[in-house]
């Protein structure tokens, strides 16, 4: 990444362009996604479904299909002739443009300036091979596109939790890279750990350390797939866990495979 694209506040950005033939299928079931996605549809008609709780979301020519990092689904198309949408691929540094605790689900949107959102996603196709200075421009692009996207997600239930669970999740988003406990944990929260730790549990339906797991695993997702040249022992480092070995059966309970094989299988939208 450019420095212009750092002091953006994206960690990964990148364009890509795709074309399906009849009946294509696109399983990340056991794949939890490692980037936030929008895809413009240009051809065929796709159904998206929720791996967690069965949603389906369709999607035609014209419709943007808004991906949350984390998700796992299954993208069936189903139009007699080919697929063909453009996939921008983006995550943030800054965990409060997309907090934990908004629980966005897939969605459809559309603009309503189809042929001038079409025009921008098959600009974006150039970003790769833009200088620094073009990249202004298609930032302020992406920039504008989202800001009127954003409004338009919709979100999950929310999470039954107050204003001393949210500082927990927060201070687990800013400082998974380290030892993080149950008692600093709980400070943060202003609660006792006896109080705090089946009140967490019972809220969210793991406990801290499970949640905290989750949490790096999939910041895990995220260098795996898009940190050039990062082993596996300098990822589970980076993102906090105390050995490889542990990282690699916790990675594995969460998204059913090694963390070799999620690299080599985790492509597309």
């Amino acid at each position: 990444m450019s420095s212009f694209t750092d002091a953006s506040g994206l960690v990964f950005f990148k364009c890509e362009n795709y074309i399906h033939g009849k009946g294509y299928v696109f399983d990340a079931s056991l794949c939890p996604r490692p980037h936030y996605c929008m895809g413009f549809v240009l051809e065929g008609k796709g159904v998206f479904t929720d791996s967690e709780n069965g949603e389906s979301v369709t999607v035609s020519s014209g419709d943007i299909i808004f991906v949350p990092m984390g998700s796992r689904y299954v993208a069936r198309w189903e139009d007699d002739g080919a697929s063909h949408y453009v996939s921008m691929h983006f995550v943030f540094e800054c965990s409060d443009i997309f907090p934990q605790k908004n629980r966005y689900r897939f969605c459809s949107v559309k603009l309503n300036d189809i042929k001038k959102t079409k025009d921008i996603f098959l600009k974006m196709l150039a970003f790769s091979r833009a200088n620094d200075i073009e990249k202004l421009t298609f930032l302020g692009d992406f920039y504008a596109l989202l800001s009127q996207m954003l409004p338009q997600l919709s979100k999950k239930e929310a999470l039954p939790t107050d204003s001393r669970l949210e500082r927990a999740m927060e201070y687990i988003e800013k400082n998974y890279r380290e030892k993080i406990s149950v008692e600093a944990l709980a400070q943060a929260s202003q609660m006792s750990v006896s109080r705090f730790f089946p009140y967490f549990k019972r809220a969210l339906g793991v406990t801290p350390i499970d949640y905290v797991n989750n949490y790096r695993v999939s910041q895990a997702i995220i260098l795996l797939m898009n940190g050039e040249g990062l082993s596996v022992e300098e990822i589970s480092e980076t993102v906090g866990f105390e050995s490889s070995a542990y990282f690699r059966r916790v990675f594995k309970k969460i998204t059913g495979h090694s963390p070799r094989r999620y690299r080599s299988t985790a492509a597309e939208m």
